[in-house]
């Protein structure tokens, strides 16, 4: 973990005791040394939290372009958890904006990363919100088998 990777860490903590707006600088000096530093993983991981405090703020469009960018630093890395915050944030971001289309197939991709029944049921969740009963059933199921096994060696 990089120096401009550590700042964003009192944005964390603000954010977290609900101080956004004291956050908001702490994730933009953090993100600007991550550049500078060339720190990738640091330049993706505040680029996703800039696209909460966007979010949070109603800010949705400047919030999508923030995880797209996240999305691409991440790919870039291919660092599999790096990848996976911006994708669950878009997935989120389109089911709530009734685009269940894009939020399905960025949700298949998150499935492929991670196969567990949490991530099996939301998927199935968006299947049958979207319609797609015979593809809902098969992820439900999916989710029931996998579940089932936890604990068994």
């Amino acid at each position: 973990m990089g120096a401009g990777t550590r700042i964003g860490s009192p944005g964390n903590l603000r954010r977290d005791q609900g101080d956004r707006v004291g956050a908001q600088p702490l994730y933009e000096e953090s993100l600007r040394l991550c550049r500078t530093l060339g720190d990738l993983w640091g330049v993706g991981r505040n680029l996703i939290m800039l696209a909460y405090q966007a979010q949070d703020i109603g800010d949705d469009k400047r919030a999508l372009a923030l995880a797209e960018e996240s999305l691409t630093v991440a790919r870039e890395l291919r660092v599999y958890n790096c990848i996976l915050w911006p994708l669950v944030f878009m997935v989120f971001h389109y089911a709530r904006r009734g685009d269940l289309g894009r939020a399905q197939l960025l949700a298949e991709e998150v499935v492929g990363m991670a196969r567990d029944s949490a991530t099996l049921i939301f998927l199935g969740g968006l299947a049958r919100d979207a319609g797609d009963y015979p593809r809902a059933e098969e992820l439900f199921l999916e989710a029931l088998s996998t579940s089932s096994q936890v604990g068994r060696r």
